[in-house]
């Protein structure tokens, strides 16, 4: 099954004191190889993009000294054309652009212009909480994004061999268990399907955005009505087309936590899920539960937002 066509990849190139880094960091190196090995079983293209976030203040001293800006541009797009020749090497065709302004802006300009069906960019990390740090930019691009987002971490395998779709059973869930089901196929990989039976004591989680009463199923349905609707929703994705038989969860308490122990527990290497967006970014829970959940996840995410979803670029 080929899904991606055309790839977005968005590369970092600032590090610590450095406005321009010749040498790409673990988080930008992983998302370079998953670029390339989607779009490479994909037979997809790629744009490498980076964006010279500058401040205002630094931005007008380096246009002054036309020297130092030229460097600066000189050095992203000699980085750039490096990943295009490498992507080449595994016949991968791709293109660059360096441009400068708000990551988070800029990016979705780019989405929005180039028509791009994935964005993948990696994730930071604080060696001792070992915790992820998606920055603003990782934020705007999980609330406003049209198109799926795949954050990586550098431990994750490139070609996941364990997926996991979180899933509140809403009708907004299953776009993302067609997604996991094709990621599956495209790896060769296992596919867990969760949903969390939370009490009513529990907060619930709303994956789709959905408000409580819109919700299409609750904690309080019975399991045998559960697993119905999941029927239904793995017919339409084709889960039976797999070639390893799916896994499925319906453990007990906060989606959160469940959430992580099935990671941990199975070794998940990606989750798939919904953001939460109702009609357009405005409509947007602002701290939802996908936000609170990224930073405490260990392997890729891939977020993508329900159908009919409206943005704009300037949502940062």
């Amino acid at each position: 099954m080929k899904r991606f066509r055309n790839l977005l990849v968005a590369i970092d190139l600032s590090h610590a004191d450095r406005l321009v880094s010749p040498d790409l960091t673990p988080p930008n190196r992983k998302a370079v190889e998953q670029g390339i090995w989607l779009a490479r079983i994909n037979r997809a293209r790629i744009t490498f993009l980076t964006v010279l976030d500058l401040w205002e203040h630094t931005r007008h001293l380096i246009e002054e000294d036309t020297a130092e800006h030229e460097t600066v541009v000189t050095t992203a797009d000699r980085v750039l054309r490096g990943l295009v020749a490498e992507a080449a090497l595994h016949g991968v065709e791709s293109g660059r652009h360096v441009v400068q302004g708000r990551s988070g802006q800029e990016i979705l300009r780019e989405v929005q212009r180039g028509r791009h069906d994935l964005v993948i960019c990696g994730s930071r990390r604080h060696s001792t909480l070992h915790q992820m740090t998606i920055g603003s930019t990782g934020q705007t691009l999980l609330r406003c994004c049209p198109c799926p987002v795949w954050i990586t971490v550098p431990e994750a395998r490139t070609e996941p061999s364990r997926i996991l779709v979180a899933t509140d059973l809403s009708p907004a869930c299953l776009e993302a268990l067609r997604l996991g089901v094709t990621i599956a196929q495209l790896s060769n990989g296992e596919l867990h399907i969760l949903h969390a039976l939370e009490t009513s004591a529990e907060r619930p989680l709303q994956f789709s955005g959905a408000g409580l009463q819109e919700s299409a199923v609750s904690h309080d349905h019975p399991r045998s009505e559960l697993e119905e609707i999941l029927e239904t929703h793995c017919h339409s994705a084709e889960v039976d087309q797999l070639p390893i038989p799916p896994r499925f969860h319906f453990p007990v308490g906060a989606a959160e936590e469940c959430i992580l122990e099935a990671i941990a527990r199975e070794k998940i290497d990606l989750v798939v899920m919904v953001t939460a967006a109702r009609t357009g970014w405005r409509g947007f829970f602002v701290g939802n539960a996908v936000e609170r959940l990224i930073p405490r996840v260990p392997c890729s995410v891939l977020a993508i937002k329900p159908a009919g979803f409206e943005y704009a670029v300037d949502c940062e």
